[in-house]
């Protein structure tokens, strides 16, 4: 047992390593690949030394899709007992706080930011960036997609595909596009 334990922090500092070295010389962008094939724990490891919050007794599944500017995973916070599990995509323009017991299913997608780009849409698109809140408790089914500036209360569900684009009040369950509460 112990011998698998030391195996495992070589794994993990081999991991921290060759993430620092991507990042140095080919970007974050190129760096981040990493999340898409380790070991949940070696996630949690590699997100903790990048400056993000990660509680007791998370587990992230990897592949794990980061989108962020910055140069660190600071805007990232997840509380205790939480599950992220497989092809979620975290945008971290803003800051994400998951809080303790939540479970994100399946491609879940959080957005922070809305960039226009090069687009002649005028004033009828705005670059904006806002941070989205899962409070504790709440559970996020496969395929959902939460935009920037939202709230999801205490104790919720959110159904499968829904499209949350506002808040969610505390022990609601919500589904469509946009989702909407059913109880």
């Amino acid at each position: 047992m112990i011998i698998k334990i030391i195996m495992f922090k070589i794994y993990v500092a081999y991991i921290i390593v060759k993430y620092a070295y991507r990042k140095f010389f080919f970007g974050t962008e190129y760096a981040n690949k990493l999340f898409y094939n380790l070991n949940r724990h070696a996630v949690v490891h590699l997100l903790r030394f990048n400056k993000a919050s990660i509680g007791r007794n998370t587990l992230i599944d990897s592949p794990l899709i980061i989108h962020y500017k910055n140069d660190d995973l600071s805007k990232l916070n997840i509380g205790d007992n939480c599950r992220i599990s497989k092809n979620c995509f975290l945008d971290l323009a803003e800051n994400i706080t998951i809080h303790n017991n939540c479970t994100l299913a399946m491609n879940v997608t959080i957005i922070t930011h809305t960039d226009k780009g090069e687009s002649n849409l005028g004033d009828s698109l705005q670059n904006s960036k806002e941070g989205v809140i899962v409070n504790q408790g709440t559970y996020i089914g496969a395929n959902v997609l939460i935009l920037q500036g939202t709230t999801v209360g205490k104790n919720c569900l959110i159904a499968a595909k829904s499209l949350v684009n506002k808040n969610v009040s505390d022990n609601s369950k919500v589904l469509g596009v946009p989702a909407k509460k059913i109880k």
